[in-house]
């Protein structure tokens, strides 16, 4: 029999070997504890968040399913028909995104076989998922007393050109 003879000198002999360190990894880390956390927050937040349910026929979410289920032919939209229904959305208040999201739902729904009228009705559910509507930042609507402003300005700045050209 062959005993295989231990690597380096016995134990307790004094003349251990020092213990390897642990080579430390490169690259990227594990993300840091406080962005792991508010990453789950947001998850249980955005889960914890109710649908706002569609209560009304004048429901930009409606409006626009509706709209898009008139334009379908059969289960085909046309691309013309679809920017339209976009170009639509965003009158609404929806951010393209969400009207492209509607719009696919109701054309769904169509290819899966129900008849165009309907399917918003059938994807209500679906539909309250959508954000309402576009939330605008703060001043990124012009007052009436700025636009008031600018056009009298606009204004005063051609009479005095249109003066000037006059006293020539």
């Amino acid at each position: 029999m062959h005993f295989r003879q231990p690597i380096g000198p016995p134990p307790g002999s004094g003349a251990e070997l020092p213990a390897r360190r642990r080579p430390r990894p490169r690259g990227p880390q594990e993300p840091p504890r406080e962005a792991a956390r508010y990453a789950v927050r947001a998850y249980r937040q955005a889960a914890a968040a109710p649908a706002s349910a569609i209560t009304d026929s004048t429901d930009p979410r409606w409006v626009l399913a509706v709209r898009t289920a008139e334009c379908l032919q059969g289960a085909i939209l046309p691309p013309e028909q679809r920017e339209r229904l976009i170009h639509t959305g965003k009158l609404l208040g929806l951010s393209a995104f969400d009207a492209t999201l509607i719009i696919a739902i109701i054309q769904d729904r169509a290819r899966r076989g129900l008849p165009p009228h309907t399917c918003p009705s059938a994807a209500a559910d679906q539909l309250a998922v959508v954000s309402p509507q576009q939330e605008r930042p703060a001043g990124s609507v012009i007052s009436g007393t700025a636009l008031v402003i600018t056009v009298g300005a606009v204004l005063l700045l051609e009479a005095a050109i249109v003066c000037c050209w006059l006293a020539r």
